[in-house]
């Protein structure tokens, strides 16, 4: 091989090689930008979510404390809601007591009204004997005897019979029907030792003495019996009241808040895992960023021993050509 031709060779290997060197220099340099561009924005992302945690922290403290004040508002007033019904429960029975003391008086002298009412109904009894509604209903039962046999028809056969009687004239509103049903109410009457007549008029009494109600969805009628009448509480009754209106809107704001609190949480802990995947992310790109320098390192070796060739390959040619020239000589 001529001198010449050798050194072209060698000429064209050292530009190959500085064209590798400087290709494999750009690119290395190329890979540390981006991963020193990828490290900065992941510790800036890491900056922000720890800022982020610690906000989110702080908010669920001071839920977490309003959330205690809530609880303590709610058994304070609770704790009072009781100390007012309990007084309530005191003055009721005290109500309740004074209203038995009363009645007490009031049924020993409705005793004594009607001891003086019975005297007076006495006398007029022999007279009821012989004529009006008594003398109307032994005609009826005594028919009733004879025809239908005594003790055949008891008072349990002629109430089944009122109450067919009943319905039919319900369907119809026959005169016809309402008389059965009085004569039936007649042999009853009969059966069970009773005046009817009597009954009646003692019922009429009491009922011109009673307070009615408004007709129901019938329109039927009835009287305002004494365990229907309401109750006056005190006046503590409407602070009561108030209590418990408050302490069903703090249970719903404690409900709000628990809601508050637990979503808060939530959020902390999405971003504390967001967080734990960005410092995974960094610590592989500071794994592939040590991976970059080392090769980088070997690179350079490489670089190192291809220039060491080089020099051997030009002290050989410089040897060459220096036994070339003995030879000339």
């Amino acid at each position: 091989m001529s001198t010449r031709k050798l050194q072209a060779e060698l000429d064209h290997y050292d530009d190959v090689m500085r064209d590798k060197i400087s290709e494999a220099c750009a690119d290395a340099d190329g890979q540390i930008a981006d991963l020193q561009a990828e490290l900065a924005t992941a510790k800036g992302v890491a900056s922000e979510s720890v800022l982020t945690i610690g906000r989110l922290q702080n908010e669920v403290d001071e839920l977490k404390k309003e959330l205690a004040t809530s609880k303590q508002e709610g058994h304070t007033m609770w704790n009072g809601l009781n100390e007012s019904i309990a007084e309530l429960q005191a003055e009721l029975a005290t109500a309740k007591n004074e209203y038995a003391e009363l009645s007490v008086g009031f049924e020993a002298e409705s005793l004594l009204s009607d001891a003086i009412i019975i005297k007076a109904k006495n006398k007029i009894a022999a007279l009821k004997e012989q004529v009006g509604c008594k003398h109307f209903q032994d005609l009826i039962g005594k028919w009733a005897n004879d025809t239908f046999g005594v003790g055949i028809q008891t008072h349990l056969g002629v109430m089944s019979h009122f109450i067919k009687e009943v319905i039919e004239f319900e369907k119809s509103h026959d005169p016809e029907e309402a008389a059965d049903c009085f004569l039936l109410l007649l042999q009853h009457a009969h059966e069970c030792g009773y005046d009817l007549f009597e009954e009646a008029q003692k019922k009429h009494e009491i009922n011109t003495k009673r307070k009615w109600g408004k007709p129901d969805e019938s329109g039927c009628i009835e009287h305002i019996r004494d365990n229907d009448k309401p109750i006056t509480l005190p006046k503590k009754a409407n602070d009561v009241m108030e209590q418990v209106d408050q302490i069903a809107k703090l249970k719903k704001r404690n409900a709000t808040l628990i809601h508050e609190a637990m979503v808060a949480d939530n959020d902390l802990i999405a971003l504390q895992g967001d967080y734990a995947h960005q410092q995974v992310e960094l610590e592989l790109a500071k794994e592939t960023l040590a991976n970059a320098i080392k090769e980088i390192g070997v690179q350079g070796r490489l670089v190192g021993t291809t220039q060491a060739e080089l020099a051997a390959a030009r002290k050989e040619l410089k040897a060459l050509k220096g036994g070339k020239d003995d030879n000339n000589k």
